[in-house]
């Protein structure tokens, strides 16, 4: 099944859930009817930003739209820390690196005068 075609049946799907016709849900995306028949239908794909709207409108993430699955919380390029576990040297300056500018700022205004 193409991406294509998952993407059409989840928006069916979704759309219906929600008790919504295509022109009520067209109105509330100011489009028309016909671009989310054709979506539906897999004739059309809506670009990024009408995706984003789309999501927002049936309150479910992009991931659920496009994919049709949660994203996993677990799956995250970044990792997070557990409480307890300390973050290496990298990681600190990765996440914390605008409190190091400005501790350098307020030391170099001091020294500066």
């Amino acid at each position: 099944m193409t991406m294509t075609m998952h993407f059409s049946r989840q928006l069916t799907q979704l759309r219906q859930k929600r008790h919504l016709s295509q022109d009520q849900l067209a109105t509330q995306l100011g489009v028309s009817a016909q671009a989310v028949t054709d979506w539906e239908q897999g004739q059309a794909t809506p670009d990024l930003t009408m995706l984003v709207r789309l999501a927002a409108q049936l309150n479910v993430s992009l991931d659920q739209l496009v994919l049709g699955s949660q994203s996993d919380p677990m799956d995250m390029t970044q990792h997070q820390p557990r409480p307890g576990e300390h973050l290496n040297g990298w990681d600190f300056l990765a996440r914390y690196w605008w409190v190091l500018i400005a501790i350098v700022a307020i030391i170099g205004s001091f020294f500066g005068k």
